[in-house]
């Protein structure tokens, strides 16, 4: 599979409203572990990590997301974080992930 900007926008989306119907207050702050558990339960490609992330604004944070085979970063809940955040693999997500 490749991660285009049309599929990663897609798969984030379905994330996203399944963290709605499933989170107390319908936001994403503190789903993220529950959010990359269901994308890879959909989608077996992408693995769970997990690892202190960079928000440069609001500082160093424990956080889950989704990576492909090949280092692409599917994030459902990068929205709480203020951009540029750094991921460990090197990948910034400002706006969007690239």
């Amino acid at each position: 599979m490749e991660l285009n900007a049309d599929v990663y926008e897609l798969i984030r989306e379905e994330i996203i409203s399944f963290i709605v119907e499933h989170s107390p207050d319908g936001d994403v702050v503190d789903m993220c572990e529950i959010a990359a558990q269901e994308l890879a339960n959909r989608y077996p490609i992408f693995k769970v990590k997990s690892a202190h992330i960079i928000d440069y604004f609001e500082g160093s944070w424990n956080h889950f997301w989704c990576e492909s085979p090949n280092g692409d970063i599917v994030d459902p809940t990068v929205d709480q974080f203020c951009p540029p955040v750094q991921y460990p693999n090197g990948a910034i997500w400002d706006y969007p992930l690239r």
